[in-house]
């Protein structure tokens, strides 16, 4: 897939998740198996956004995400969610951070996430990671038609 520079009239490359994808009673992450963006390229600066339809229980579970990125590489930017009006996480590195507690999910949510993606000197490949919040019997699923998308903007 091309790469290019951002500008008003194009518009970002898109990855649509093909099908749910569940964790039930664990906080380990997990890649997730669709949501991964590749050939990035090194000493590179890329515009990700990301929505996730989150599904699970009442008060159970939860979302926490990280990323996995090309050495080097950091993610900065937001997390916001209709878990809770009004609120946000940042997100300043690659480690884990969670969007929406257990106490907060519902059935069905939206989480969405803007961040710059610096790439160092080595490019590569970004990949989503997500576990529950609170490891919980209910399971958490990252539903298919929830998408990546991104542009290269330096």
């Amino acid at each position: 897939m091309a790469q290019t520079k951002f500008f008003s009239d194009q518009t970002a490359p898109l990855i649509i998740k093909q099908g749910n994808q569940s964790v039930t009673n664990s906080i380990v992450l997990v890649a997730d198996n669709h949501l991964v963006l590749p050939n990035l390229i090194a000493n590179a600066t890329y515009w990700v956004e990301l929505k996730l339809a989150v599904q699970g229980t009442a008060a159970a579970g939860g979302l926490q995400v990280s990323f996995t990125v090309p050495s080097g590489a950091l993610i900065q930017g937001l997390w916001s969610s209709s878990a809770v009006a009004n609120s946000s996480v940042i997100q300043n590195s690659n480690a884990a951070v969670t969007v929406i507690t257990a106490a907060n999910m519902k059935a069905r949510q939206i989480a969405i996430g803007r961040f710059f993606l610096n790439i160092a000197a080595t490019g590569g490949t970004l990949t989503l990671n997500w576990a529950q919040a609170t490891a919980n019997a209910a399971a958490t699923i990252v539903a298919g038609g929830s998408t990546i998308d991104w542009v290269r903007v330096i």
